[in-house]
């Protein structure tokens, strides 16, 4: 629990005291914890990987064929309902690779 945060913790401290009402309530270890979690869950948003397009093509095919069989089980547009960040990375990759 109190291992390497990768220096998160003065932009948690920012946070609460951009939140204001710790100064009468003060700050619960769970709230603590979902702000760090929301950090780490932006970082990861924003961060960009090198990859060769092979992989990402190899990577794609799996993954439409996973959707595909979810669908054929499920009925049309379940598997997007299921993952929708999921389906809608999966389009903006497969939209990268064509250009």
């Amino acid at each position: 629990m109190y291992g390497d945060n990768g220096g998160r913790g003065g932009q948690v401290l920012s946070a609460i005291g951009d939140e204001g009402y710790h100064f009468e309530y003060g700050v619960g270890q769970d709230r603590v914890r979902e702000m760090l979690n929301n950090l780490r869950n932006e970082e990861e948003q924003v961060r960009e990987v090198s990859v060769s397009a092979a992989a990402l093509e190899q990577v794609l095919r799996v993954a439409w064929g996973f959707m595909r069989l979810e669908e054929a089980q499920g009925g049309e547009g379940y598997a997007a309902s299921l993952w929708q960040s999921e389906h809608e990375a999966l389009r903006k990759v497969g939209e990268a690779l064509k250009r």
